[in-house]
């Protein structure tokens, strides 16, 4: 465009403006008259597109096309009309930063969808454009907005949970200072992963979980060298990983709950990893030792829910610092590694849900930290091996639903006085439940369903206060529920189905007041059981009234920071609200 007809056009244009300008009620001095002169107007932002332009900041259609009232339009509209600070466009130092965060403002719809403005487009230079406020609770004061060095650079844009709509502009690449970008939790964005992002040699931190950004990563990303911390989970990302192997800063990488699918090989030789949470997706292929064993720094690794295959590589076991090891969920094979020289850091170990065969080895009672063991949902056959009482600290046993050898309940468990939750349904338990299990008083989850117990249901069970969960139903057991058990104020689910118990619960259970799901034998014409409370009453001819409904198989969620929300109905009508930790803080 002819500077002749430029020209031309900003005056029409703002001839329309000044006239809104002069309608507004606006002090009589030199400024205000200046901004009604359609003249000095469109001198003005002549000069600030010619500045723009020339600097390649943004294109001339862009900042010339008032139809389209693109973020740049804007932004230069706003910074020579409305600007109170009304910088020097002579100083491309005052004007270029300012432009391109009001243009970021226009683009991501701030004007009447941000929850919270932080101070944008105000009279304060932009550094001040950011609100105080607490991440993640009350002793994390953050800077939400932007955060400047102390050279006035842009450093931080941070703009978590704040209502942002529409795709971010290709001029926030030109913040060449920019180390850190976290939009966290706004999923009105309709964005890809923002091409702004690439060349960009300073930037450490992209923060773009919980937004529901979709399509491909591209193959440049692996090409953002200083990146220590990717953060895309709960996205919609398809497609494979690029080749991330020359990202040797990268500490933390969150890819969980996505669409991505490959192997893993792309991550290979990333020795400085903390945290590789990849749970699903659909990623595919093997876990290689000298994968794993190349990420000598992990401390949280999470991969559950994917479709790896192969057998599980010993440097699981042995990586110095890896304390959460959660393969849940996958196509992996073969035995359980016997180690020689476990690594003691490791406190939560789920390998639930896969195709481990053979016997579970004495040598994992080396983990003498751990809290967490799930090796639920498997193949594995033998005995349940004495040396886990030397984990003193285990609050959560899952061995489930392996077809191991008949045998009665291990004696050594009386001596594992932490667990808060074990399952041992469906492992061929077979005898009496011992009187020992008065010593489990943390004991919130017990699930003992599908075994071949057989006796009475021991009084000492009405010790454990603090049972929430109790299973013991298709089993053998007998005679009466001993009264012992209205001491179990606090349980919420109890079945005793398909058993052999006879008389009333009425008086024993009925006045419990967190009585969510009570399952018995107290349905058909003679009934074993009498039970008014009861939400479920089965007979014996109706074998399939309770069957299999619960399982006590619970991956652990990292948002939760690695806990269990609690059992899960597998028909899908148990829910739970996850609530609290997203995540760690931003640096």
């Amino acid at each position: 465009m002819a500077c002749r007809s430029l020209r031309s056009l900003l005056r029409g244009l703002f001839l329309a403006l000044s006239l809104i300008v002069s309608c507004q009620a606006k002090p009589d001095n030199v400024e205000s008259r200046r901004l009604q002169d359609p003249e000095y107007l469109a001198s003005r932002y002549e000069d600030l597109v010619e500045l723009l332009v020339g600097a390649g900041i943004s294109t001339l259609d862009d900042l010339t096309d008032d139809q389209s009232n693109s973020p740049q339009f804007q932004a230069a509209i706003w910074m020579v009309l409305d600007d109170a600070r009304q910088v020097d466009f002579d100083r491309p130092e005052k004007v270029v930063q300012r432009y391109i965060l009001a243009t970021a403002f226009y683009a991501l719809e701030g004007v009447g969808f941000w929850g919270n403005r932080l101070n944008f487009l105000s009279a304060d230079h932009e550094c001040k454009w950011y609100v105080s406020g607490y991440y993640f609770g009350r002793d994390n004061l953050q800077q939400f907005g932007v955060k400047c060095n102390n050279v006035g650079k842009v450093q931080a844009l941070h703009f978590p949970s704040n209502y942002l709509r529409g795709q971010f502009p290709m001029d926030l690449a030109h913040l060449t200072d920019l180390e850190e970008f976290n939009v966290f939790n706004n999923p009105y964005l309709r964005s890809g992963f923002p091409s702004f992002f690439e060349g960009m040699a300073n930037i450490k931190y992209i923060g773009l979980h919980y937004c529901d950004l979709e399509g491909t990563l591209p193959t440049w990303l692996g090409e953002l060298t200083s990146l220590e911390s990717l953060m895309l989970s709960n996205d919609l990302f398809t497609g494979p990983l690029p080749n991330m192997t020359n990202l040797v800063n990268l500490t933390h990488l969150y890819l969980d709950d996505n669409l991505l699918l490959g192997d893993l090989s792309v991550l290979s030789g990333l020795s400085n990893l903390r945290h590789l949470i990849l749970e699903d997706n659909q990623f595919e292929g093997s876990l290689d030792e000298s994968l794993v064993g190349s990420w000598e720094n992990l401390e949280i690794f999470d991969v559950s829910g994917n479709n790896l295959t192969s057998s599980i590589p010993e440097s699981i076991f042995t990586l110095p610092k890896l304390w959460v090891a959660d393969l849940n969920g996958n196509l992996l094979s073969g035995t359980l590694p016997a180690v020689s020289e476990a690594n003691t850091a490791l406190e939560i170990l789920t390998l639930g849900g896969n195709n481990l065969s053979g016997e579970v080895p004495s040598e994992l009672g080396q983990f003498i930290s751990m809290k967490q063991l799930d090796l639920s949902d498997n193949l594995l056959t033998s005995t349940i091996p004495s040396s886990l009482v030397n984990m003193v600290d285990l609050e959560f046993l899952y061995i489930n639903q392996n077809p191991l050898a008949p045998d009665p309940i291990p004696d050594f468990l009386a001596e594992m006085t932490n667990l808060k939750e074990l399952s041992l349904k469906d492992t061929a338990r077979t005898g009496s439940i011992p009187h020992m299990i008065g010593n489990w008083g943390s004991m919130v989850f017990l699930d003992l369903d599908n075994n071949g117990l057989t006796g009475n249901i021991p009084a000492s069970l009405g010790i454990l206060t603090a049972l929430q969960y109790l299973f013991l139903n298709r089993n053998e057991l007998s005679g009466f529920v001993p009264s012992s058990l209205e001491s179990l104020s606090n349980l919420a689910y109890f079945f005793i189905d398909q058993n052999n118990i006879i008389g009333s619960l009425d008086e024993i259970i009925c006045g419990i007041d967190y009585q969510d799901i009570f399952v018995a034998d107290c349905g058909g014409v003679a009934p074993d059981v009498t039970c008014y409370c009861c939400n479920i009453c089965c007979s014996d001819a109706d074998t399939g009234c309770n069957n299999q409904i619960w399982t006590s198989v619970v991956n652990p969620i990292w948002e939760l920071g690695f806990e269990l929300p609690g059992p899960q109905n597998t028909e899908g009508s148990q829910s739970y609200t996850i609530s609290g930790f997203f995540g760690e803080p931003l640096p």
